[in-house]
């Protein structure tokens, strides 16, 4: 406890500072949606090379108490990505509107 680490924004929920995106592609389907947007944008650029791979390591569970840090924390964050990722990718990718 105590410590604050030097660059706090990296940890800081992504509401803070995203906000009404125009266009959203989601990170786990990214190899498969970027060639959709690249496409759909007439981008003339290649395929997303994928790059620092984590090595697989043993990470201790998290405990009931730190997800329900977790849930609450990034509750906001957490919401804002169930809402886009229910928008089909064709939505995602010409353009959100908002009201």
């Amino acid at each position: 406890g105590g410590y604050t680490p030097p660059h706090r924004w990296i940890y800081s929920p992504q509401h803070h500072y995203v906000h009404q995106p125009q266009f959203v592609l989601l990170f786990e389907n990214l190899q498969q949606e970027w060639p959709v947007f690249a496409q759909h944008h007439r981008l003339t650029v290649g395929d997303i090379p994928h790059q620092n791979h984590t090595r697989k390591r043993y990470l201790e569970p998290l405990t009931a108490q730190s997800i329900t840090f977790l849930q609450r924390f990034y509750k906001r964050d957490f919401e804002l990505y169930q809402h886009y990722s229910e928008l089909p990718l064709r939505t995602r990718i010409s353009g959100i509107q908002y009201t």
